[in-house]
């Protein structure tokens, strides 16, 4: 295969999908959550049972709305009104303590995630590790020639691989450099810096708390939804009842979930397209796709990852093109329809 087509980066990559992804995914859990899963979950027996055998007693009257002749029965439209006096505010207690639960988990697992991912990984600053005076004056210079204002704080991992992954909230944003990646800083200098432009075109492209609200909201379902809801279903030992409606909860859960991967897959293809040059070319070799065809393994496994195929950003590499994107007014119309069909 000859040598890959070089470009320029364009100053606004398209962002494919990730608008229609977050508004399909903002809409979908948070009718799921308000609409459905509390909806079961704050449910009054009591006040249910209430209800129906107040709306029993009124088989006497006659009907509150006769269809046919067009009219309607004030007494018995006034009867059915005290009998349902109080669904109006159960239906707003469902709603608001649904939305206030995805709004608290999605803020729970947004501040949490940089400080688990610094904790767990045990990262380190790059400026308090001895002997990398070189590599922080060339990080210096990349972050100048990547446009940005403010530089990001660089940690250290001690993983092997020639990798890296930006993260963060609004008070501080994160570049980590895998140990490999530092390595290639000596070995490898083109891969290293294509690595390092990669992650620093997410700062510029500005998606950073794009991609951890997305996150955390795809975790936000599952926690907000789903736990509470299976719950409750078999505390009260209703296996038939969840049975049932098990499946809607995964519908939910899947549009969730691929609305997500559509913003997480959407921002690498824009990362990508920022690179321009020699870095094109050393960013697809360290893809490592030269010569082996995506396997039906590979497809597989694209379905649960979070990034797109190697194979599929080295075709965008060679030959840049507006992927699949919506404008804002068509992605709110379609998230629209996502709530209302759920």
């Amino acid at each position: 295969m000859g040598e890959p087509a070089r470009h320029t980066g364009a100053p606004h990559p398209p962002l494919p999908s990730a608008t229609l992804g977050r508004f399909v995914a903002a809409a979908t859990a948070v009718v799921g959550t308000s609409m459905f899963g509390w909806q079961i979950v704050l449910v009054d027996p009591a006040a249910t049972r209430e209800r129906a055998a107040c709306l029993a007693g009124l088989r006497g009257l006659p009907p509150a709305i006769d269809v046919r002749a067009g009219t309607v029965d004030v007494e018995s439209a006034a009867a059915v009104d005290r009998c349902l006096g109080t669904l109006d505010a159960d239906v707003r207690r469902q709603l608001l303590t649904g939305l206030a639960v995805l709004l608290a988990v999605t803020a729970l697992v947004y501040l949490a995630a940089p400080w688990a991912e610094r904790t767990l990984r045990g990262l380190r600053r790059l400026d308090r590790v001895p002997g990398t005076e070189a590599l922080r004056a060339d990080l210096a210079a990349l972050v100048r020639e990547a446009g940005l204002r403010r530089a990001p704080t660089f940690l250290v991992s001690r993983s092997a691989r020639v990798s890296g992954n930006t993260f963060g909230t609004v008070a501080g944003r994160y570049v980590r450099l895998d140990l490999g990646l530092v390595h290639a800083h000596r070995t490898a200098p083109a891969r290293f810096r294509a690595v390092v432009l990669h992650e620093l075109a997410h700062l510029r492209n500005a998606d950073v708390d794009l991609t951890r609200l997305t996150v955390a909201l795809a975790w936000a379902f599952p926690l907000g939804v789903i736990v509470p809801f299976a719950g409750t279903f078999l505390s009260a030992l209703r296996a038939p009842d969840l049975a049932r409606d098990v499946w809607r909860l995964a519908l939910f859960a899947v549009v969730v979930q691929v609305s997500a991967w559509s913003v997480l897959r959407a921002r690498e293809f824009a990362a990508d397209a920022r690179l321009g040059g020699d870095d094109v070319a050393s960013a697809r070799a360290l893809l490592g796709v030269e010569g082996r065809p995506a396997g039906w393994r590979d497809r597989l496994g694209a379905l649960f990852r979070f990034h797109p195929l190697a194979r599929a950003r080295a075709d965008e590499l060679d030959r840049p093109r507006r992927l699949v994107s919506a404008r804002p007014v068509e992605a709110l119309g379609a998230g629209l329809a996502a709530g209302i069909a759920a």
